[in-house]
């Protein structure tokens, strides 16, 4: 931080005189120009904006006509308030959307359970065209908006000009006061963002990541991943929800993010995912001050990570035979949010934890 600090200018006048009768009378000050007298305006400096900004002039309820999703669902729902998150995931999620800009909205209904949610990426279609390329669709991923009813939800989703929107609410076998309730949220989203225009820019990544890496094998390639955990077999692939998407990748790349998965051709080999999600490391240091489920862990030859692990399990117990889990190290480095996950089947959450940590440690080095 540069701090302006006052000056003062002592001006000593010398006298030397000798015995005189009488002292000359001083000369009269020079008259100033008239740009010297005009008055001069103060500099001001105004911060350059950092990133998460709102790209878009909407809140969540200006988006979305709640009282349709009541319809849906049959009851009252309540906007939750981000700063109540106790999810680490959930907070992670939320991040993306964020820094790309845009919004993540979820509501719950009078119990306090999780019924409905809608997401918003900005500027959203050379991402969406970026991930298609990856896995090689040959469709065009730039799909107009939609609204469908399924046995245990309703949803809309799309693309409305250069906006990824999509809206999703829970019910038990929607009928057809709900069919017409998710048609009249997919023609308000139309409406709004057509009213809206488009989104303003995000501001630059920091000078940290101005020049930072853009995709796993660009920051760790695959070749000094795999040595490093032992298994020559291991590949990157697509890390993205493609199939099955909120808009939550188009929002990592949106924000200058990337995400891949990793996977060994062994049998017993290593598998999981590498996120980063630059410029959001203060907000990681936010989160996880309140996010339940998450432990300390060091990350070798990277003590200033500040890492905490989290993790999930399928199982009922958790952790049982035959049960899947996943344990992911949270990291800051280099500013930004990075998440290294492992999963495996039928291990403890221990092996799991140091599955995770060991993989951690090169990405660390990768970018310490």
């Amino acid at each position: 931080m540069k701090r302006m600090y006052g000056g003062l200018l002592l001006v000593a006048v010398l006298a030397l005189g000798g015995c005189a009768a009488e002292a000359p009378a001083p000369a009269a000050p020079p008259k100033p120009s008239a740009e010297e007298a005009a008055p001069r305006p103060t500099p001001t400096t105004t911060p350059d904006p950092v990133r998460p900004v709102l790209a878009v002039d909407l809140t969540c309820e200006q988006l979305v006509p709640v009282a349709e999703l009541e319809t849906i669902i049959g009851g009252p729902l309540t906007l939750t308030d981000a700063g109540a998150e106790r999810s680490i995931e959930q907070s992670g999620g939320r991040a993306n959307f964020a820094y790309a800009g845009g919004l993540f909205c979820a509501w719950n209904d009078a119990e306090g359970t999780p019924r409905a949610g809608a997401t918003l990426v900005p500027n959203a279609q050379a991402a969406a065209r970026t991930i298609a390329d990856e896995f090689e669709s040959g469709s065009d991923p730039v799909i107009p908006l939609y609204a469908h009813c399924v046995g245990w939800a309703c949803e809309s989703g799309g693309f409305v000009d250069e906006y990824r929107v999509s809206v999703f609410a829970g019910a038990d076998q929607p009928g057809a006061d709900a069919e017409a309730a998710i048609v009249r949220v997919s023609d308000s989203l139309r409406t709004v963002l057509a009213a809206t225009g488009p989104a303003g820019p995000l501001p630059p990544l920091s000078t940290d990541w101005a020049d930072g890496p853009t995709s796993c094998e660009e920051m760790l390639p695959a070749a000094q991943f795999a040595a490093h955990l032992g298994d020559d077999s291991l590949v990157y692939s697509p890390g993205y929800a493609y199939e099955d998407s909120n808009g939550g990748d188009n929002a990592l790349l949106s924000a200058g993010g990337f995400i891949c998965r990793y996977r060994s051709a062994a049998a017993d080999g290593v598998s999981g995912t590498i996120a980063v999600l630059p410029d959001a490391a203060a907000t990681l240091a936010r989160v996880r001050a309140h996010s339940d489920g998450v432990a300390a862990v060091d990350i070798e030859g990277a003590p200033d990570a500040d890492a905490v692990v989290s993790c999930w399990n399928n199982g009922n117990p958790a952790w049982s035979a035959g049960s899947t889990g996943r344990c992911t190290v949270h990291m800051q480095l280099r500013g930004a949010w990075v998440q290294v996950s492992a999963a495996e089947t039928s291990l403890s959450e221990a092996e799991v934890t140091e599955r995770a940590r060991i993989a951690a440690a090169p990405v660390a080095a990768a970018l310490g």
